[in-house]
């Protein structure tokens, strides 16, 4: 797995959690209604499809993670 970029950055640097995020619609038709997962940065979250606004997810840590987890740090390097 490719840990940096020319710059020499960590990917996991670049990415930000939001508290709320959305998936459009036309990607979502055959997604059941509620959703449990994780974000990129390991973020418990939860989703609820909503007709013609597509999935919109709520990530449920409190403070947000802006790193994977330790566990995944892990598996990276």
């Amino acid at each position: 797995m490719d840990q940096g970029s020319a710059g020499g950055d960590l990917i996991w640097d670049n990415d930000v959690s939001t508290r709320f995020f959305r998936w459009p619609a036309r990607e979502v038709d055959r997604w059941p209604l509620l959703l449990g997962g994780h974000d990129q940065n390991c973020n418990r979250t939860i989703g609820l499809r909503l007709p013609f606004i597509g999935v919109v997810f709520i990530c449920l840590n409190v403070p947000l993670r802006q790193k994977p987890c330790n566990d995944c740090l892990r598996m990276a390097s």
